[in-house]
């Protein structure tokens, strides 16, 4: 996405020697290509895959906040943070990643908010009727977490 920005500065320079002012127009024109900070939550109990995609996130400029455990990201999902992007991991410690979509889905905040399920288990069914927009298979789409990400979002727009 590119981003124009367009600036006009009225400069003042003071009294002159004869006490009139002088201004004088400044135009400057800024282009940026960069895509807006895009915001997720990505619940994820393998320290080894939330640093990973941390890392592959942040590349783009994206804020990620990591959770460990079910239990722990119900605060999250229930909060008022904004996120642009929820990531669950289907095997997790407390509650597990389709009971988490479930219970976004259920909240009016995060009803049409994006959620990804990451998992090594065949569950796409299964998180697809629990109101998963996408599946994402371990390790196969660890490397493509982003892109994957980026495209639905883009569709969404």
């Amino acid at each position: 996405m590119s981003i124009r920005s367009v600036h006009s500065f009225r400069l003042h320079h003071g009294p002159s020697e004869d006490g009139t002012c002088h201004h004088g127009i400044v135009h400057s024109s800024i282009e940026l290509d960069v895509e807006p900070s895009i915001r997720i939550l990505h619940i994820e109990d393998d320290e080894t895959i939330a640093t990973l995609a941390k890392e592959m996130f942040e590349e783009k400029g994206w804020q990620v906040h990591t959770c460990d455990n079910g239990n722990a990201a119900i605060e999250h999902i229930s909060g008022a943070v904004h996120y642009d992007f929820l990531l669950f991991d289907y095997q997790l410690p407390g509650i597990d990643g389709l009971e988490l979509v479930r219970r976004a889905r259920k909240l009016v905040h995060r009803a049409r908010t994006p959620v990804g399920i990451l998992s090594a288990t065949p569950v796409e069914a299964e998180a697809r009727e629990a109101g998963a927009d996408v599946f994402l298979r371990k390790p196969q789409d660890i490397g493509s977490l982003a892109e994957k990400i980026s495209r639905l979002l883009r569709e969404r727009q």
